[in-house]
């Protein structure tokens, strides 16, 4: 019975996991090409941008209020850059992604949501 416990209390302390409303597709303008998507691990959110023009991109992280929450600076480069936000800390609700070079700009939502896993019984077989 206290293995069975002490199971159910660490499934619901690691086993929660967070998901995102969207998974958006790669949008293309003149100056740049990004992608926004969650990591397998689920508390990480993924930006991938790839900068055609010279000018120097800025990704943001915001609440759907406006209120900054992270930033990157991405000076440019000839590939791709990679960006990730640690979401862990994040209570659910919607956020925004903002990708601008200073003259366009992207605004993705993304939507977190917490689901707890449901218990599993374990069943023990003993021969004597």
């Amino acid at each position: 019975m206290k293995t069975l416990l002490a199971s159910f209390v660490i499934a619901l302390t690691l086993g929660t996991s967070t998901s995102f409303a969207k998974n958006e597709p790669i949008v293309t303008n003149n100056s740049f090409q990004s992608v926004v998507y969650p990591s397998a691990e689920s508390t990480k959110l993924n930006v991938i941008v790839d900068s055609k023009s010279n000018n120097s991109l800025l990704v943001r992280l915001l609440t759907t209020d406006g209120n900054e929450l992270a930033t990157q600076r991405i000076v440019k480069s000839k590939r791709a850059t990679h960006v990730r936000f640690d979401l862990i800390n994040l209570q659910d609700g919607v956020y925004k992604v903002e990708i601008t070079d200073g003259e366009k700009k992207e605004i993705k939502e993304i939507t977190l949501s917490t689901t707890v896993p449901t218990p599993s019984t374990y069943r023990t077989i003993a021969l004597q």
